[in-house]
């Protein structure tokens, strides 16, 4: 996978992870109080815990950008 691709696709993931977090916790405010976890509960916890590696993903393709790619294009 192109460097620039890779680097897309986390920086998308990056800002639309963190905006289905806030959805889920603005429609946690219509819904009644749950005795137990519901499902929005659960797909927040998954988009907060997916922006771990997408972040890292996001630091590697900016680390062979710079490291790799850019060297060989001087060379």
């Amino acid at each position: 996978m192109p460097v620039e691709r890779l680097n897309l696709l986390s920086s998308v993931a990056i800002l639309i992870l963190p905006v289905i977090a806030l959805l889920v916790v603005l429609w946690g405010y219509t819904q009644p109080p749950l005795p137990d976890e519901g499902t929005g509960a659960h797909i927040f916890q998954l988009s907060i815990a997916a922006l771990v590696p997408v972040t890292l993903l996001a630091f590697a393709a900016l680390y062979v950008l710079e490291h790799v790619y850019y060297a060989q294009q001087l060379s």
